[in-house]
């Protein structure tokens, strides 16, 4: 059920305030502060003279870019505004990049069609990420002053960045794969703040947000099982082991929605309504190790 609370105005048009001027802060959305050569970018494009085109690579924080006249096409034309225009975006791939310099060289007439397709969804998705986890510090920065003495790219450092070396080439499919399925204890690999109050707000947070926004409808998993007792305490033995067994699935996975039941002496009937189908198996596992810590015998049916 959901809780509905009196709106403080006030309170609502600071944040608002807050979060419109802290939105103008940006940086890039990987970890390197340049794109490799032969490394598929998305581009705005400022300016088109007779010689090229000067762009800006919008992942990587609007750092500039050029595209001469032979790598936006290799075919005879009058002027590149009939192929290019100024104020739009496209993708094209990195020639070469001198960081020395700051020269980027690009080009754009040597992707294909399903390249330029694939480079967009990318973009699109590296930005959603992007904008993720900056709205995650404009959120904390409304919680407590200290976080508002992070920067943007301190906190990325901290967290998108870190979760980016997950994947290969900066790939935000994956990520988004690995953040759908990860475990709080996961994260904490790559969510590295040394006060754990901190880091595990943080984790909370991304959980949740990813959650809003990538989790697909939850499936329900259902199984059964035997667990046997002699003890003469068997029935208070049996319930530790299940809540023993349910705190270890909720500190791995987050609060799951499990429902357990007893169907006939000893069979149980466990129902998970989550999107991923390993909880069920882990909680099984975990369950026959208590089970045999605590001399009860376990069986899983088929």
């Amino acid at each position: 059920m959901l809780n509905f609370q009196k709106i403080d105005l006030v309170r609502l048009k600071y944040i608002f305030c807050l979060s419109i001027n802290q939105m103008e802060e940006t940086t890039r959305f990987y970890p390197n502060k340049y794109p490799l050569p032969d490394e598929i970018v998305y581009l705005y494009v400022n300016k088109i003279t007779d010689m090229g085109v000067e762009v800006s690579l919008l992942e990587y924080n609007n750092i500039p870019g050029y595209i001469s006249m032979s790598e936006v096409t290799r075919k005879k034309v009058k002027s590149l505004k009939q192929l290019i225009r100024e104020n739009q975006t496209c993708p094209a791939i990195v020639l070469r990049v001198d960081e020395k310099k700051g020269n980027i060289d690009l080009s754009k007439h040597q992707l294909s069609s399903d390249e330029i397709k694939t480079s967009k969804e990318k973009y699109s998705k590296a930005k959603e990420l992007y904008c993720l986890f900056h709205g995650i510090l404009i959120h904390l920065r409304t919680e407590a002053d200290k976080w508002k003495e992070v920067t943007l790219e301190q906190f990325l450092e901290k967290t998108l960045w870190n979760l980016y070396k997950i994947t290969y080439k900066n790939n935000p499919d994956t990520l988004i794969k690995f953040l759908n399925n990860t475990t709080y204890e996961a994260l904490k690999r790559y969510v590295n703040f040394e006060n754990t109050e901190d880091q595990l707000q943080i984790i909370r947070q991304i959980a949740y947000k990813i959650k809003e926004k990538y989790l697909k409808e939850e499936k329900e998993f259902t199984t059964t099982f035997k667990l046997i007792c002699f003890h003469i305490n068997g029935v208070s033995m049996l319930k530790k082991v299940i809540k023993e067994t349910l705190d270890e699935i909720n500190k791995k996975y987050g609060e799951v929605n499990i429902l357990i039941k007893t169907l006939r002496c000893p069979e149980f009937q466990i129902t998970v309504k989550n999107t991923n189908s390993e909880i069920i198996i882990d909680f099984l596992k975990i369950l026959e190790g208590k089970s045999k810590e605590n001399n009860i015998c376990f069986e899983k049916n088929n």
